[in-house]
């Protein structure tokens, strides 16, 4: 008996001990070594960092592929004609041609505007935050 009111009584002690000893400062804690938008665009180097990741999202060989070019640049307008002897040879260039062409059909556009976009996205955010 004596045993289980001791073990009682130390339980309860702590108990007292952890929910008195709990602070809502002690959980609000500033995160430390993450860069968010807010404090990036502090100094110099901040902008030059900002701007080189707009004009590194020129560099990726999949906006610029020579396929991708010519299928919606030459392609999608009146520089070239798609397909070959007959409307069935190449039918995916026949559909981007013809503007009949579906997301699934036409698997190199989600590749360059999707990088395309996010290049327009950072450079966006660098003119807002840039003084």
């Amino acid at each position: 008996m004596k045993n289980i009111l001791l073990k009682t009584g130390f339980l309860f002690i702590l108990l007292i001990i952890f929910v008195l000893s709990c602070d809502k400062d002690f959980l609000n804690v500033s995160p430390k070594g993450i860069i968010n938008s807010e404090s990036f665009y502090a100094n110099m180097s901040d902008a030059e960092q900002a701007v080189t990741a707009v004009y590194g999202m020129l560099n990726y060989m999949q906006v610029w592929d020579m396929w991708i070019l010519a299928d919606l640049g030459s392609v999608a307008s009146d520089d070239a004609e798609a397909g070959g002897a007959t409307p069935n040879d190449v039918a995916d260039w026949q559909n981007i041609d013809n503007f009949t062409f579906t997301p699934s059909q036409a698997g190199a556009l989600p590749q360059p505007y999707g990088i395309l976009y996010k290049l327009i996205f950072y450079a966006n955010m660098a003119l807002e935050n840039l003084p």
